[in-house]
């Protein structure tokens, strides 16, 4: 059976993602974009421009695992970060969340081949880990390419070569403080992260990243 790839993980557990929020907020929606730092805006700034001043956005980072092994009757999942061609995503996470947390985390779905994606469909939420950005300190990952080994059994995470473990949560964990509003940031934060002058260091020319819209408290029920 074929490997899963990140795109198709990345629109089925995000139309999940949605059908849980839209329980309490059916305005929330998500969009793909790609960052580009060439002295410019890396996303199309109109159309978060057009949006109302009191939007919130919270940014996933979408990874998919490249292989399962066991260890003492566990399954793990290993996943490779910072793998971009500039080694540089962690740092754009941490740039544009400006280091708040519960704004941009990773997201590690343990889900190898078609098969497994199919066997939880509508459940896949219950394998999805998400890992915010801010507790893996850039220290831990600097301008190179890590791996990162998932342990569901224990809800952590190892980055090799620190050997930094990061608590992972699931999404039902994530949801009350999406419905308190204190996941993400206002869009406006969002746009004075992404001009604030980029570290010379990060030179990305397209670091995808995923994003997560939601209204303002008036327009919860509107």
């Amino acid at each position: 059976m074929p490997n899963v790839n990140e795109k198709t993980l990345e629109l089925n557990i995000t139309h999940e993602l949605l059908s849980l929020v839209h329980r309490f907020d059916r305005h929330a929606f998500a969009f793909g974009t790609t960052l580009t730092h060439e002295g410019h805006l890396g996303f199309d700034s109109r159309i978060l421009s057009a949006l109302p001043g009191l939007w919130q956005s919270g940014v996933l980072q979408y990874k998919r695992p490249y292989e399962m092994r066991h260890d003492q009757g566990h399954g793990t999942y290993w996943f490779k970060i910072n793998n971009n061609r500039h080694h540089d995503q962690h740092h754009m996470l941490l740039h544009f969340s400006a280091g708040q947390p519960n704004t941009a985390f990773y997201v590690f779905p343990a889900f190898v081949d078609l098969t497994e994606l199919e066997h939880y469909a509508t459940r896949l939420l219950m394998r999805t880990y998400f890992a915010d950005a801010t507790d893996i300190p850039t220290i831990h990952v600097g301008a190179q390419e890590h791996y990162v080994e998932v342990l569901p059994h224990r809800l952590l995470a190892i980055v090799h070569s620190e050997e930094a473990t990061v608590k992972m949560r699931l999404f039902e964990s994530l949801l009350p403080l999406v419905q308190e509003r204190k996941f993400g940031l206002p869009i406006k934060s969002l746009l004075g992260n992404a001009r604030r002058k980029v570290p010379a260091a990060i030179r990305t020319k397209r670091a995808r990243f995923h994003f997560m819209a939601l209204p303002g408290p008036s327009n919860i029920h509107g």
